[in-house]
C-alpha cells in the first residue's frame, strides 16, 4: 500500500474505506484519490484518523463524496495532521459555508497546500470571505483556488478582491459559474494591480 492509492471511480462503500483506514494503519501514501467512492461518515472518521500519522501525504482527492459541512472540521483535522500535503480535491461535495468556515483556519496555517479545488460546493458569499480573510493572513504556498459552479456574488467577490494583495502565492482564481456581476470588474481591477501576474476565470457570471 505504500506510495499511492488510486481508487478514483471504485464504488468501495463504506466497508471499503474502513479497511483502507486500517491499512493506513501500518502503511505510508504519498498521494490517495478516493474520488467517488460511495463512503459515508463512518468511514471518512476513519480515514480523518488514520491521516493524523501520515507526514508523507502529499495529494488527497475526496471530489464527489457527498460530504457535508459537518466534514468541515475533519477536512481540517487532515491539513492539520499532513504538514506536506500540497493538493487537497474536495470538489463537487456539500460543504456549503459552514463547512468552509471551518476549514479556513487550517488552510490559513498550512505550510504546504498549493491548491484547493472547491469547486461545486454550495458555496456562497461567507465561504469566500473566509477564504480570503484566510490565504490574507497565512496560506504561504497556496497558488490554486479552485471556486467554480459556487453561489459566491459581490460580496465574496469583494473579500476577495480586498485580500488579493496580501495573497502570498496565488497564480489561479477559478471563479467560473458564480453569481458574480460588478464583483468581476471589482476583481479584475484589483488583479491589475498586483506586482505578480493573477490567472482569475470569471466566466458565466
Amino acid at each position: 500500500l505504500d506510495g499511492i492509492v488510486d481508487l478514483r471511480g471504485y464504488k468501495v462503500g463504506e466497508q471499503g474505506i474502513l479497511a483502507l483506514a486500517a491499512a493506513l494503519g501500518t502503511a505510508k501514501a504519498t498521494a490517495i484519490s478516493i474520488a467517488n467512492a460511495g463512503f459515508g461518515r463512518e468511514g471518512f472518521a476513519a480515514l480523518v484518523e488514520a491521516l493524523q500519522d501520515q507526514p508523507a501525504l502529499a495529494k488527497l482527492d475526496v471530489t464527489l463524496n457527498n460530504l457535508p459541512g459537518q466534514a468541515g472540521p475533519m477536512l481540517a483535522r487532515i491539513l492539520d495532521g499532513a504538514p506536506a500535503l500540497e493538493f487537497l480535491e474536495a470538489s463537487g461535495n456539500f460543504l456549503g459555508d459552514a463547512g468552509v468556515a471551518l476549514l479556513a483556519p487550517a488552510v490559513e496555517r498550512h505550510p504546504s497546500l498549493a491548491l484547493l479545488g472547491l469547486h461545486k460546493n454550495e458555496l456562497g458569499d461567507a465561504a469566500a470571505a473566509a477564504l480570503a480573510a484566510a490565504l490574507a493572513s497565512g496560506a504561504p504556498a497556496l497558488a490554486y483556488l479552485g471556486l467554480n459552479m459556487n453561489s459566491v456574488g459581490d460580496d465574496g467577490a469583494a473579500a476577495l478582491a480586498e485580500g488579493l494583495p496580501r495573497f502570498k502565492a496565488l497564480s489561479t482564481l477559478k471563479l467560473d459559474n458564480n453569481a458574480l456581476h460588478g464583483g468581476v470588474a471589482a476583481l479584475r481591477a484589483a488583479a491589475e494591480e498586483l506586482p505578480r501576474e493573477l490567472a482569475l476565470h470569471p466566466n458565466g457570471n
